[in-house]
């Protein structure tokens, strides 16, 4: 006999209980500075699904200050590493950009001017161009003493 329609056989953590103890356990981990992707107990994608399925039993504002408190134990250990604790600042750059969306910041100077990036550049062309739509651009653009056309 097929089960009934809507039933709940498949899941792991059925009561609310369960799923109470399962976001304490989220959040612990999140907050010791591990990943979502470590957590043992079960996968992201599950976590976000009883997350939907069963609000009520999820604390959001837990959930969320436990990811903050996880980024504050990886920017802890970028500044021990920066006041010249030992360690590997490779690891840590590469877990700083992955995980929690870090990124170099472009800011090259060189005889004392500041040389910005194509993006910066591209930016403020942009704009000029926008308080001055009167002005017509040439065909093909000088990029530097000595350019070819090609």
């Amino acid at each position: 006999m097929p089960a009934k329609k809507g039933n709940q056989y498949n899941l792991k953590f059925k009561t609310p209980a369960e799923r109470q103890a399962l976001c304490h356990a989220w959040c612990n981990h999140l907050a010791e500075g591990f990943s979502k992707e470590s957590f043992p107990q079960c996968d992201p994608q599950t976590f976000r699904s009883y997350v939907e399925k069963f609000p009520k039993d999820f604390d959001t504002q837990k959930i969320e200050a436990a990811e903050r408190s996880g980024q504050l134990v990886w920017e802890k250990i970028a500044m021990s590493l920066a006041l010249g604790a030992k360690g590997n600042a490779a690891v840590l750059i590469a877990t700083m950009k992955n995980r929690f969306g870090w990124r170099d910041k472009v800011d090259i100077t060189s005889n004392g001017k500041t040389l910005h990036t194509i993006e910066q550049k591209t930016r403020q062309i942009a704009e000029g161009i926008a308080k001055h739509p009167h002005v017509q651009l040439p065909q093909s653009a000088d990029v530097g003493a000595g350019a070819q056309p090609v």
